[in-house]
């Protein structure tokens, strides 16, 4: 099966890809450290007095904001998961939930200003009132939705995975693709499939979810497991 969009969603605002956020109180984006928890809950740190900071502070809760993030696909031939534009209102962490906020945050995200949680660092929380995920089109997401989804388990390793494929078992992986056009590279990878570039996209569907790395190999009945 295709990843559903909500999943998609949920794995491009894990926390691990650069953010941008637009509030009422900008001329334009920013540049922002975010996470999405295991919860659902987007959260974004800023330092005291910087740039982002002193946006949020400034934005009021009653102002609308918008967190966008871009998929950085693992090499230049591999197709894009698109970009979600996460809208909502910016509230900031409470003092004390900022503890708990912040594990949660670096459990998704294990950000090194964490480290001054509380002193020069804050929290915010974006309260979700829409989620837009835009590839060929445009999918609209209730916020219920984007909180029940589960973001891909094996997106953090996804180049490494893809790079031991090339690598090690290209062979196997080409004989899986009916009448291939030309050389077969893996050029995306989830839970639910790989996809190979034949030159054009071709979907290997697993039987049942690749949940880790390791899981991979026996997902394509590989030789020899694909660990990174």
């Amino acid at each position: 099966m295709q990843p559903p969009a909500a999943d998609i969603a949920r794995t491009l605002a894990s926390g691990r890809l650069p953010g941008r956020l637009w509030l009422a109180a900008l001329t334009r984006d920013i540049p922002v450290a975010h996470a999405t928890t295991a919860a659902g809950q987007v959260l974004i740190a800023a330092r005291r007095d910087s740039h982002a900071w002193l946006a949020l502070a400034s934005n009021g809760d009653d102002a609308g904001a918008i967190l966008a993030v871009d998929d950085a696909p693992p090499f230049p031939e591999s197709p894009r998961l698109g970009r979600v534009h996460l809208c909502g209102w910016v509230h900031r962490v409470a003092e004390r939930d900022l503890h708990r906020a912040g594990l949660d945050f670096a459990a998704a995200n294990p950000l090194h200003d964490l480290l001054d949680l509380g002193a020069d660092v804050d929290l915010f929380s974006l309260e979700l009132g829409e989620v837009r995920l835009e590839r060929r089109d445009t999918v609209l997401l209730e916020a219920e939705q984007f909180v029940a989804a589960t973001p891909d388990p094996l997106h953090p390793h996804e180049r490494d995975l893809l790079q031991d494929l090339r690598d090690h078992h290209a062979d196997e992986l080409a004989a899986l693709v009916p009448h291939p056009r030309g050389r077969c590279l893996p050029v995306r990878l989830d839970r639910h499939g790989l996809v190979m570039a034949t030159p054009g996209p071709h979907r290997i569907e697993f039987s049942s979810p690749a949940d880790c790395p390791g899981c991979v190999a026996r997902a394509l009945r590989l030789t020899h497991a694909t660990d990174s």
